[in-house]
């Protein structure tokens, strides 16, 4: 049974959104994170993109996909709005 303050959480499965930076070099766009795969054996190997693509990631991240993400906190200043922010700074997809 759920506490009290998540009673009128439907699922019981932690949850939430993830927006990955990109960075512009040379007029191509490459994702600001690095980005590993972790296999069953506990492998991980770096994934190189050459170029952004969203529908790629997307097809390693699904529902129930287990990801390590490594964060910082980022300052910004804009337009008059200021804040701190969480950047991504390294995930890890886990593909068991």
């Amino acid at each position: 049974m759920l506490p009290k303050q998540f009673s009128n959480i439907t699922e019981a499965v932690p949850s939430g959104s993830l927006s990955i930076s990109t960075v512009v070099n040379d007029n191509i766009a490459r994702y600001a994170a690095e980005i590993h795969q972790k296999d069953s054996s506990g492998t991980a190997q770096k994934l190189i993109f050459s170029k952004f693509d969203a529908t790629e990631l997307g097809n390693l991240i699904s529902g129930g996909i287990f990801v390590d993400a490594f964060f910082s906190l980022d300052t910004y200043d804009y337009q008059q709005n200021a804040g701190i922010r969480l950047v991504a700074k390294k995930l890890v997809i886990h593909s068991d």
